[in-house]
């Protein structure tokens, strides 16, 4: 397939029939963007990138920069929550079974950062599990 097309009439200039246009600002300000493309060449051109769309989805947008052999994506936020597979929560060695105290032994020695956070276990006995 061809995947850029140049209409010498109508002095059009498409890829795979999506028309060129001025790339979004908020991509020249993404830091790895600017990182590859590089600052001063991007403050030079003074945001004059083109590029296509390759496909737009509900989460994500992808263009192909024109001339620099370089595709963008932007992707949206997920905003699905997982499923919380471990569903019992730990609460500092309280309500363990008796088996599964090397648990609370194991967390002695964590950063503090680590025992902030809310900790979960799965809701089945692991006194014998060889982790949690």
């Amino acid at each position: 397939s061809v995947d850029l097309e140049i209409n010498i009439q109508l002095g059009e200039m498409t890829v795979k029939k999506h028309a060129l246009e001025l790339l979004d600002p908020a991509y020249l300000q993404l830091p790895d963007f600017q990182a590859v493309i590089g600052r001063r060449w991007i403050q030079d051109v003074n945001s004059s990138l083109q590029g296509a769309e390759v496909k737009n989805t509900t989460h994500r947008s992808w263009v192909r920069v024109v001339g620099k052999r370089h595709d963008l994506q932007l992707w949206d936020m997920d905003a699905r929550v997982p499923p919380l597979a471990q569903t019992r929560r730990y609460d500092k060695g309280q309500g363990l079974a008796s088996g599964e105290h090397w648990i609370a032994e194991a967390l002695m020695d964590a950063p503090p950062a680590v025992m902030a956070l809310t900790l979960h276990l799965p809701a089945e006995d692991c006194s014998d599990a060889p982790f949690v």
